[in-house]
């Protein structure tokens, strides 16, 4: 049996490069499980040929349209790391039978530290 294949996309290596390589690890890593990065996508906007590589996807800010689904066979899930799917046309993953997730607590620590260390003091909270 194939090793189920995760993509990363490409903007975890760029835009937020040393703050979840260690929780990515922790979860993708054991038996039946191998993952990497995406290819690099221009405007971070997924194509069914950078999807279609992969049975699921971990997307931080990566964009997914009817365009980038279309044609797609292999992907059968696609996990958006925090909350929100204001990137991701969840119609179109719905009509390609597509599941769709959001991992809450994979944003709760780095959301709470960006609140801390905000650099404007005139803020309420």
């Amino acid at each position: 049996m194939a090793a189920f294949q995760v993509g990363v996309s490409p903007d975890f290596y760029v835009d937020a490069r040393g703050r979840f390589e260690a929780e990515l690890e922790s979860l993708l890593t054991g038996p039946g499980i191998e993952w990497g990065p995406m290819p690099q996508l221009p405007g971070l906007v997924a194509t069914p040929e950078s999807l279609d590589r992969f049975d699921g996807v971990f997307a931080l800010g990566l964009r997914i349209t009817q365009e980038s689904v279309r044609g797609v066979e292999r992907l059968a899930l696609v996990a958006r790391w925090g909350v929100g799917y204001d990137k991701i046309d969840v119609s179109a993953l719905t009509e390609a039978g597509i599941a769709l997730s959001i991992t809450p607590d994979a944003v709760r620590t780095p959301v709470a530290e960006a609140i801390l260390h905000s650099k404007d003091a005139t803020a309420p909270w």
